[in-house]
């Protein structure tokens, strides 16, 4: 199947409500697991309830959510075997420091944190298992997005 073929498919296919669950589960697990091992991440003293979040929660879901599932798992997951899997998790995590020194350097200290980047890993795992196991790149947008609006939703990512 071609690529083009291959990225249609996987946005026009839903997963199903049992699928849905599923997602909402490994997303509420991974923020569990978040705000634990990552709390010096977030400052809930910081949190915010307005029109910024509201602006950031659409945001977030075309820029980082869907911009990078459609990257490191519509593009990079060819096969879903260990190979490409490997290689769009490493790629994954290895985008956000790269990032951070390259165009957003307000992001440097977080970016570059390992603790960050064990649960971007983390959270490429879970994108990448709920993608393969829906065949729905909405799937890994939806724990993408919803972890990056929590995440900034608990007084995160504030690069000012």
């Amino acid at each position: 199947m071609k690529m083009w073929q291959r990225i249609s498919k996987a946005l026009t296919h839903f997963p199903t409500p049992v699928g849905w669950l599923e997602v909402a589960a490994l997303t509420l697990l991974f923020l569990i697991v978040a705000a634990i091992t990552g709390s010096h991440l977030y400052q809930i003293s910081n949190a915010k309830f307005n029109l910024e979040l509201a602006v950031v929660t659409i945001v977030a879901f075309f820029v980082p959510a869907l911009f990078e599932e459609l990257i490191f798992r519509g593009l990079l997951l060819v096969k879903f075997n260990a190979f490409c899997l490997t290689l769009s998790l490493f790629l994954f995590v290895l985008w956000h420091p790269l990032q951070a020194y390259t165009t957003f350097p307000l992001a440097r200290p977080v970016f570059a944190d390992p603790t960050f980047l064990g649960l971007v890993a983390l959270l490429g795992g879970i994108c990448s298992f709920v993608y393969v196991r829906t065949g729905s790149l909405w799937a890994s947008v939806f724990v993408h997005w919803m972890v990056v609006v929590a995440w900034k939703a608990a007084g995160g990512a504030n690069f000012q």
